[in-house]
């Protein structure tokens, strides 16, 4: 008898252990987001002396945050093309030099890199492609690198700096694949690869955990997307598993706080989104649902990571009516 309750424990304990791990394994086959947080929104100005604006390319550059191209009250030619502030919040318009720069470019990249700025390709105001790229060291003064670069014409691409490399991963929405080219010095480029993945424009890009990430997009037949990609090469890239947000363009994604936030763009349902989604290892996504300042959605929009707080300058909302309406409201966001 005694031997049998000593078998019937052994048996029971192992009965236990087994329950016990399967509950783990089943809860960790849930994806979950991050830790809940809360942000503090904080309105810097309604309109600053740009007026208002979206689809600008920013950047910090020389302890000042320098806008160019985009569209604007005052249009997008002569000495409105750049602008640069020591705070964020208030702008001087830039003497650019050649002014042939200064004429109407959106959806370029505007990229920091070996100290230098680089403003890359983009488009004119009847959506004809550039395929030139600029350089300057001081913001004002530009040279130009390639009047047609080697990768051609390219409209609503993403430019990131990893690993002493620049890489343009082109935006197109009319081919089939994404073609990647690296350089290493601004002027001499490298073709990656010609199919990172499939056709698509304006995804927005982050180099996160020591690799590349490229994040949504609008693929050839217009549908929004909500894959994520990464690569630590540029010539091979493979796609992430993560809870799935809506697909989505004309978003922003940045690092701030060890983290990666997603926030606004057009979804397949709405072209003015105000999800913010944020993220600590890109599969694992939490939306944030606490207050906030209005519920209007934003698309081409700004986001910079600048003074240990996201700055996000301009976009479109909707005016009521579904037709787009230019902002010029510049706002902070912060972990409280």
């Amino acid at each position: 008898m005694k031997t049998f309750k000593i078998v019937y424990l052994a048996l029971l304990t192992l009965v236990i252990i087994s329950c016990d791990k399967h509950e783990i394994i089943e809860e960790d086959s849930i994806p979950k987001g991050g830790e809940t947080i809360e942000l503090k929104f904080e309105v810097k100005t309604q309109q600053d002396q740009m007026g208002d604006f979206a689809e600008n390319a920013m950047i910090e550059f020389n302890g000042k945050i320098w806008s160019y191209g985009g569209v604007n009250d005052y249009g997008a030619t002569g000495g409105h093309f750049g602008w640069s502030s020591d705070n964020g919040i208030n702008w001087s318009s830039l003497p650019m030099t050649p002014t042939s720069l200064t004429t109407f470019r959106r959806n370029h990249t505007l990229t920091l890199f070996n100290d230098e700025l680089y403003i890359i390709g983009g488009e004119d105001a009847s959506e004809n492609a550039y395929g030139d790229i600029w350089k300057s060291t001081d913001g004002t003064n530009w040279t130009n690198v390639h009047a047609t670069a080697p990768f051609g014409l390219i409209p609503e691409h993403e430019t990131l700096v990893y690993d002493n490399k620049m890489f343009v991963i082109a935006g197109n929405r009319t081919t089939e694949n994404t073609e990647v080219w690296s350089t290493i010095n601004g002027t001499d480029w490298v073709q990656e690869t010609t199919n990172a993945f499939s056709g698509r424009a304006g995804q927005k890009g982050v180099v996160f955990n020591n690799a590349m990430y490229i994040v949504g997009g609008e693929d050839i037949a217009g549908r929004k997307l909500n894959e994520i990609w990464t690569s630590t090469n540029g010539s091979s890239w493979t796609q992430v598993n993560f809870i799935h947000f809506p697909g989505r363009n004309a978003h922003t994604v940045n690092v701030y706080d060890n983290k990666v936030w997603v926030i606004g763009g057009k979804d397949a349902s709405i072209d003015y989104n105000n999800e913010i989604w944020y993220s600590e290892n890109m599969s694992d996504w939490t939306i944030y649902t606490g207050p906030r300042p209005g519920t209007e959605g934003i698309n081409s929009h700004t986001i910079l990571n600048y003074s240990d707080k996201l700055w996000l300058f301009g976009g479109y909302q909707n005016d009521g009516t579904g037709t787009a309406e230019l902002r010029g409201e510049i706002t902070t966001i912060e972990i409280d």
